[in-house]
């Protein structure tokens, strides 16, 4: 199934991908699955404790 993704959305086979187009793939096959694709950051916020 992957593999197959992988062809059809960019033309090439899961292990040609690069980074980015893996990360898309992986999203994809979240979204397939049932899912939410979560896009987390490094620069994402974290949360902080508010001081009372």
């Amino acid at each position: 199934m992957a593999e197959d993704l992988s062809q059809m959305l960019f033309g090439i086979g899961v292990k040609q991908l690069n980074k980015m187009q893996a990360s898309q793939l992986i999203e994809d096959l979240l979204v397939k699955a049932g899912k939410p694709a979560v896009r987390q950051t490094r620069w994402q916020q974290q949360p902080t404790a508010q001081a009372a």
